[in-house]
């Protein structure tokens, strides 16, 4: 699949273990201007999956585990739990860009159980000289190694 990153405000979103509660879930959350992080940066990286009018979103750093939408909790909103495409992980827009070629757009993503969720962020596109080399995008012929 794709490889995307979301972003509100120039501020890329990031998976934050630091500052999860514990447990299975993890936090997915904007990062802070003083972390200075970018696209390039593992932490940031999704993976898109469709399934019919749905979409989710795989983080690889986390051995697949997709992006959830939650009540509101002191943990955060949204948080990767498990690697299931279910409801609870299914993501709806009409905003998908019709160009093959498009490196970065704003979309409104809505949660499929949580319709009151919508997410309003620019979504990039992450070349593949910004993926992880173990991520499975890279093909080991041609990946220069360090």
């Amino acid at each position: 699949g794709e490889v995307v990153a979301f972003a509100v405000d120039g501020l890329p979103y990031v998976v934050d273990v630091e500052n999860s509660r514990g447990g299975d879930a993890v936090r997915f959350s904007v990062s802070r201007l003083d972390d200075a992080r970018s696209i390039a940066d593992p932490a940031t990286h999704l993976t898109v999956v469709k399934q019919g009018r749905y979409v989710g979103f795989a983080s690889q750093m986390l051995g697949g585990k997709m992006l959830q939408a939650r009540q509101r909790t002191a943990g955060g909103r949204l948080c990767f739990y498990n690697p299931n495409f279910g409801v609870n992980e299914q993501w709806e827009t009409n905003d998908e860009p019709e160009e093959p070629d498009w490196s970065s757009c704003e979309m409104r993503l809505k949660n499929r159980r949580l319709p009151s969720c919508i997410l309003r962020v620019e979504v990039m596109r992450v070349p593949r000289s910004m993926r992880d080399p173990g991520d499975g995008f890279h093909n080991p012929a041609t990946t220069p190694r360090g």
